[in-house]
């Protein structure tokens, strides 16, 4: 996380790189520790334990502007060292509670939930260089 005492240099330049490295560092951690807190909780949902690993490639895709942007995609999910096939045939019962408390359960699909899961992650997962993620379900 972010340290609590910088040295800054005098040189702006110098002084912007350093700012520029620390809140890279920051963003980085940020993002694996929502994004693990998410999967966490979604293979919790769908009956998962152990150790599991969530892996990415990225895929480029061009956009309205005549740019491109990197999507992350052909997921891979291993648990216990297992891999786990064709996550769009395994869909699950998931639980989601709006802001106010109020709780809802529909039927959700493996491979959509982490599609959409990514697709709020994938600029940052790309300046980042993360190409996975593993975490501990108990």
């Amino acid at each position: 996380m972010l340290r609590k005492n910088l040295i800054l240099p005098e040189d702006l330049k110098a002084r912007r790189r350093i700012l520029e490295e620390e809140l890279d560092s920051v963003i980085g951690e940020l993002v694996i520790k929502d994004l693990s807190a998410e999967l966490t909780e979604m293979l919790t949902q769908a009956g998962y334990k152990g150790q599991a690993t969530l892996s990415w490639e990225f895929y480029s895709e061009y956009d309205d502007e005549g740019g491109y942007d990197k999507r992350a995609t052909s997921f891979s999910l291993t648990v216990d060292g297992i891999y786990i096939d064709d996550l769009e045939e395994i869909n699950y019962m998931c639980t989601y509670t709006y802001h106010d408390g109020k709780k809802e359960t529909y039927e959700a699909n493996l491979h959509d939930h982490v599609s959409d899961m990514m697709y709020q992650y994938n600029d940052d997962l790309y300046s980042q260089g993360f190409y996975g993620v593993t975490v501990d379900l108990g």
